[in-house]
């Protein structure tokens, strides 16, 4: 395969990665378009559920990975699985913390700086879709980051302001193929059935997007303007701040002490809030992620 250089509309920051290679129009794009850096290992996780195209899927990758001359890790679910402790009981959530256990490791193995994803801005407009339908705040409204570390991986995005129809078209436009996911039209997974409505109207991508982008600025407004809430800190810290700051403070900590993003709800934040100035309000509280939460001495703290 010729080269193909990095394309000007698309930023790489880190010097040495994985990229994680499902086979996908979007992951085979990024993995031609990354494969000009120096340092670049590809990543494919079998997850083991649609039988022999699980096993096509991995063939595929092998043959991309030789074409790039770039070296190719394959693991298969059922060997990582088990050795896992904790896991989500949620089938996407379970899969996509096994994917970034990988990633973690393949990362630190070979002395790499980041993880590349593949996720684009129809995947930016089903999570903000999801998130709308699910009742999530200002937070969560910001979709997946172009940069962001999860339990200290870092994680780059480069293609989340392509559309998956710009990805195939370059596609083409150098006659490369891609594998096809059969699950993607099941209607038995959430995510499939907000992409079958964003292919029924494509003009709601873009308007998604655009909202993720203005609750990100608005988000780091409130970044600047909430206080760091320690781990142990005065009810009246919460009290005194305006109702909007207060939720981004609350829900700030709240993160930090354990509980998952996508479940800080604004009706979470402010029952923090309650519980730190209402005196009637209960004295010790679960908070999503099964954190406990105690008011002692005029002060809140994880119990």
């Amino acid at each position: 395969m010729p080269p193909v250089p990095l394309p000007d509309d698309i930023t790489i920051k880190a010097r040495r990665f994985a990229v994680g290679l499902s086979g996908g129009a979007d992951s085979t794009y990024l993995s031609i378009i990354a494969s000009q850096h120096e340092r670049v290992v590809l990543v494919h996780i079998n997850h083991e559920l649609r039988g022999s195209e699980s096993d096509a899927d991995e063939q595929f990758c092998r043959d991309l990975a030789i074409q790039l001359n770039r070296p190719l890790i394959v693991v298969n679910r059922s060997e990582i699985e088990p050795a896992m402790a904790n896991l989500p009981t949620n089938p996407s959530a379970r899969y996509r913390a096994i994917r970034l256990h990988v990633f973690r490791q393949v990362v630190d193995t070979h002395g790499l700086d980041a993880v590349l994803l593949a996720h684009h801005a129809n995947d930016q407009a089903e999570t903000v879709l999801m998130r709308l339908a699910r009742g999530g705040g200002l937070g969560s409204l910001r979709g997946m980051q172009a940069e962001s570390t999860i339990h200290g991986l870092r994680i780059e995005r480069p293609l989340l302001s392509l559309s998956v129809s710009d990805i195939r078209s370059r596609l083409r436009g150098i006659d490369q193929s891609w594998r096809e996911d059969s699950s993607n039209a099941s209607d038995h997974y959430r995510r499939n059935v907000a992409r079958a409505l964003l292919r029924r109207d494509a003009s709601l991508v873009p308007v998604l997007c655009d909202l993720a982008n203005r609750a990100q600025a608005l988000h780091d407004r409130l970044n600047d303007a909430a206080p760091h809430l320690p781990e142990r800190f005065p009810c009246d810290l919460l009290r005194d701040l305006p109702p909007v700051v207060g939720e981004h403070a609350a829900r700030k900590w709240l993160i930090e002490r354990g509980c998952p993003s996508d479940d800080v709800s604004p009706d979470v934040c402010r029952r923090l809030i309650e519980q730190a100035t209402d005196p009637a309000a209960p004295l010790r509280q679960h908070y999503p992620g099964k954190i406990l939460v105690r008011r002692k001495k005029k002060h809140i703290e994880r119990a």
